[in-house]
């Protein structure tokens, strides 16, 4: 088959105005190399386990929601999971463990295939977006395969949302182009469905409708009335589900922060957000799935809010200049979509999270690449300078990735590397390593980081509660006790906690308190059988029959399978 010749010729930006030529042949080895480069860089995680102890419990390991697939249930996909409401992502990890059950092997496999398959998609919505520039579109595509900062959205069997809503994302986009090109309505209506089952994946896909305007713009497409009337469906779906999320972020425990402060700090948090993404691009230190908040001096608020003005500043030079309208398609792709993680409406607990740059991180590298390639069209002996920057970068990337992909091994790994890269910083990770020393039995070092939590807030509700369950394992039932009361202090009606304590009484052969403490749970939660058949265990300790033979067929009446010998122990 013959090679078949690509030629396009950009008429309105001066920088893609040399014909470009390449066959299919050029494009198919740029495909196979971009595939393999990208799976050897992240075919460690194919070895990783469940992080356990960051999300993928509640997405996964236990989860009763992914453990049957129903027709007449798929409502219950729609249900609130760590704060989020994304449907498609549970009803995939739902056929996940239908085929594979906790086997983490398949779950990171299904992952990676996505991030190929975006990978390629990239590469040619890149393609289009620069007129069949070969160059721009492989180094492009290949950032966004192998930067460091999107580890995370790949190695993190919960980040599905992430891989699964981009894959739909940029399919859309490609339809649109095709929509565009054609202006046959079945392009627009498959791009409103791939735009629907992205936002179904994941709510952060809202902004799309603002995309496909941005694309009309930069195709010289007039911005008029009836070109909005066009999206106003997608508009209103976008609405809709925005409602919802917030709405389903509402009713989660995540934490909030400065949800108390001025207009400036916000605004401080926010450029912050756009300036340290801007930077982790072309410097991706400091990594890690947990970037806390921290205190800024004015000063520092100052220039972050500088810098991001200077943005907006180019934006306003670029917006009509043909010229350089590259940039302004870049920077507003990246603004749009990394605008609504940027904490000005706050929530979680961390100030910037590597994973909200997957797709934002499209449009900075394809301006990032279009200037190298402006500068070799340009400058034709900075050609061989320019392509080695490009083939060292890519290599430094690539190592920083392939050695990140490991620190996602499981959830011991991930949390030291946390606190290697924020020592002393915040309870909340040392808190999840001494939970993931918990589960693995290793107890000392458990209470070695429940410990240091606590040291750095004494009064840290999860802490307490982690190291009092430790004790409580380890048969220090007094300190397990102290730990208790002082969770209590925080938070008196916890029914899981309340319970333990009325263990350690018991253990402690202090049936007394023991029967305190379990009146007091039955009072808060009088529907539960189990409290009483341990306040029957517990009055037959006190030496009272009755009340122990009145508590346990109370228990049996709500359910609790008792022993009929114990019962007949009591009638005697």
């Amino acid at each position: 088959m013959k090679n078949k010749t690509y030629t396009k010729k950009r008429k309105s930006q001066k920088s893609f105005s040399n014909k470009i030529q390449f066959t299919s042949k050029q494009v198919l080895l740029s495909l196979v190399g971009l595939i393999f480069i990208t799976f050897i860089i992240y075919s460690p995680t194919l070895k990783n386990d469940f992080v356990t102890r960051w999300d993928d419990q509640l997405y996964v390991t236990e989860n009763s929601m992914i453990q049957e697939i129903s027709i007449d249930d798929l409502g219950k996909f729609g249900e609130n999971v760590a704060g989020n409401f994304h449907p498609l992502t549970m009803l995939s990890l739902a056929i996940d463990y239908h085929f594979f059950k906790l086997d983490p092997f398949y779950y990171h496999l299904k992952n990676l295939i996505f991030h190929l398959i975006s990978s390629v998609l990239v590469f040619i919505l890149i393609l289009k977006v620069s007129k069949n520039n070969l160059f721009v579109s492989f180094f492009t595509a290949l950032l966004f395969a192998i930067h460091p900062m999107h580890v995370e959205s790949v190695a993190w069997i919960s980040e599905r949302k992430d891989v699964l809503y981009s894959f739909y994302f940029l399919i859309g986009l490609l339809l649109y182009y095709k929509y565009l090109n054609t202006r046959k309505i079945l392009f627009f209506i498959l791009t409103s469905i791939s735009f629907v089952l992205s936002i179904l994946a994941k709510s952060a896909a809202v902004i799309f409708p603002i995309i496909l305007i941005l694309l009309d713009f930069y195709e010289d497409r007039k911005i008029k009335l009836s070109v909005i009337v066009e999206k106003v469906i997608l508009i209103f779906v976008s609405i809709f589900f925005g409602v919802i999320a917030l709405k389903t972020q509402a009713e989660s425990s995540a934490v909030q922060e400065f949800t108390s402060s001025s207009f400036f700090d916000k605004a401080s948090v926010a450029s912050y957000g756009l300036i340290a993404y801007l930077r982790k691009f072309f410097w991706p230190e400091h990594l890690s799935n947990f970037h806390p908040y921290f205190e800024m001096t004015n000063s520092f608020k100052i220039l972050n809010i500088s810098l991001a003005l200077v943005i907006l500043l180019i934006l306003i030079i670029t917006v009509k200049n043909q010229k350089y309208k590259w940039v302004f398609w870049g920077l507003s792709f990246y603004i749009i979509t990394i605008a609504l993680v940027l904490k000005f409406l706050p929530f979680g607990n961390t100030i910037i999270s590597e994973r909200y740059t997957y797709i934002p991180y499209i449009g900075i590298s394809f301006v990032f690449i279009s200037f190298i390639d402006l500068l070799i069209k340009k400058y034709p002996s900075f050609k061989k300078i320019g392509i080695g920057l490009l083939i060292v970068q890519s290599l430094i990337l690539a190592k920083i990735s392939y050695s990140q992909t490991k620190i996602w091994k499981d959830s011991i790994s991930l949390w030291t590397n946390a606190i290697n890269k924020y020592p002393n910083s915040t309870p909340v990770i040392y808190n999840h390593r001494g939970a993931s020393f918990y589960d693995q039995g290793d107890y000392k070092n458990a209470l070695t980081d429940y410990t240091a939590a606590l040291n750095l807030k004494s009064d840290y509700p999860e802490a307490l509660s982690g190291r009092g369950t430790t004790y409580f394992k380890l048969q220090h039932y007094e300190k397990a006790l102290n730990d208790f009361n002082n969770y209590l202090s925080v938070k008196p009606n916890d029914l899981e906690i309340l319970y333990k304590r009325v263990m350690c009484f018991v253990y402690k052969n202090d049936f007394e308190n023991a029967l305190v403490e379990i009146n007091k749970m039955i009072k808060v939660d009088p529907n539960q059988g189990s409290y009483y058949q341990t306040r029957s265990f517990i009055q037959l300790r006190l030496g009272n029959k009755e009340n122990a033979l009145k508590d346990i067929l109370k228990a049996q009446k709500m359910g609790i399978s008792v022993d009929a010998k114990y019962i007949q122990a009591l009638k005697t």
